[in-house]
């Protein structure tokens, strides 16, 4: 029995007449046979860096100058969202974006920890508005006499409440510069004579992450194999495999740096003298340091300890840039200062003198506490300049679409 194949079926209508319509002649001329010839070229967009290191480092350096010269605690609470903004507009999904929380937890506790100071802590200047009175214990002499308990003002409660929430401000300003720059890039562009300490702690961000990781490798491990964690004396399965895991990757890394020839220097190494120069610089800093805060300013030992500060800077820093000629290091830098970066970096460096000079010309910096409880003065001006410090969020800002958050 044979079988019959079937033709497809011919398309017919409005099929057929655009199969049989006949395409217009183009003519190509020898321009678009070249242009067709070139390989088709990709506009990659560059990946988001997070901004320019240095820009940070001048965000935060100005963001503390800032902070020590201002007490009034509506100015420190304009600081305190202008880090939390930061952090959540700049932040990636580090380790160090995750330990925000963490140090937002131990701003509070140093919070909490001023404010029962403040109770505890004798004072002479105790305030007006008295709210109790609590037994007293005079300390001897020996632990510095301080008086516990006594009348508790509501002056003292303020005043310790406005010192940890200045702490509280620092710390999470000093979380959101963690949680947002590239610290590997930060430490590439550390000075010469410095490069064995930003050896040290770029080793160190690279291990505890590991390390970190590895804790957990080992515990989800022993839980597998049964083992259950109770008290401290059930860490021992976790602390020999996490011991001999660090020195495998100690010994792995000290061959790959002895491999490449870390250490070798090409020109000879300083010469004793300049050593000596440097630990003469550091010793004249005990003097200086004697003279300028000892001595007023009309006495002459105050102005010889600024002479001996003065010449201390100066062979110290000589004798580093002495030591850091005779260090070879390349690195290989890919930031690109963009706009935004320079306008964050201008504006941060130049925030601590324009509150200097605010200050300077009658504005408020301080609170007034004592001896009568006062509202603190809100001068629209100086927080104006104070929300310089949120323009990382506008100008430094992760784009959605790179986001993981």
């Amino acid at each position: 029995m044979t079988q019959t194949l079937k033709a497809p079926p011919r398309p017919h209508g409005r099929a057929r007449d655009m199969l049989l319509q006949k395409q217009p002649h183009v003519e190509r001329t020898s321009a678009d046979l070249w242009e067709r010839s070139l390989p088709r070229r990709r506009s990659i967009a560059r990946p988001w860096e997070g901004g320019h290191s240095l820009a940070w480092l001048a965000w935060v350096g100005g963001g503390l100058l800032t902070i020590g010269q201002i007490d009034n605690p509506l100015y420190i609470g304009l600081i305190w969202g202008c880090a939390i903004l930061v952090w959540a507009a700049c932040a990636d999904d580090g380790p160090m974006a995750r330990a925000f929380h963490l140090l937002m937890r131990l701003g509070v506790l140093i919070f909490l920890l001023n404010l029962i100071f403040s109770v505890i802590t004798a004072s002479t200047l105790r305030g007006r508005t008295v709210l109790l009175t609590l037994p007293t214990w005079q300390l001897p002499p020996l632990l510095g006499g301080l008086q516990l308990g006594g009348v508790i003002s509501l002056e003292q409660l303020i005043a310790g409440a406005s010192r940890g929430f200045k702490l509280w401000t620092l710390v999470l300003l000093i979380g959101s510069f963690n949680a947002s720059v590239n610290h590997y890039r930060l430490l590439r562009r550390v000075p010469r004579f410095l490069v064995h300490a930003g050896l040290i702690v770029t080793i160190g961000l690279a291990f505890v992450p590991q390390t970190v990781l590895r804790l957990r490798a080992i515990r989800d491990a022993q839980r597998l194999r049964g083992h259950r964690f109770r008290t401290w004396r059930d860490a021992l399965p976790l602390a020999v495999p996490l011991i001999s895991s660090g020195l495998e990757r100690a010994l792995t890394l000290a061959e790959a740096m002895e491999a490449r020839g870390y250490g070798h220097l090409t020109v000879q190494p300083p010469t004793s003298r300049w050593r000596w120069t440097l630990l003469g610089g550091v010793g004249l800093l005990i003097p200086g340091s004697v003279g300028l805060l000892f001595f007023k300013a009309d006495r002459w030992q105050m102005w010889l300890g600024g002479l001996c500060l003065i010449s201390a800077g100066l062979l110290i820093s000589g004798s580093w840039w002495y030591i850091g000629r005779h260090i070879q290091r390349t690195t290989y830098l890919r930031e690109r200062w963009t706009a935004g970066a320079c306008i964050v970096a201008g504006a941060a460096l130049g925030l601590p003198l324009l509150i200097w000079l605010l200050g300077r010309g009658g504005s408020s910096l301080g609170y007034r506490i004592y001896p009568q409880l006062s509202a603190p003065v809100f001068d629209l001006r100086i927080a104006g300049c104070l929300l310089v410090l949120a323009l990382p969020a506008l100008l430094l800002a992760q784009p959605p679409n790179q986001t993981g958050r």
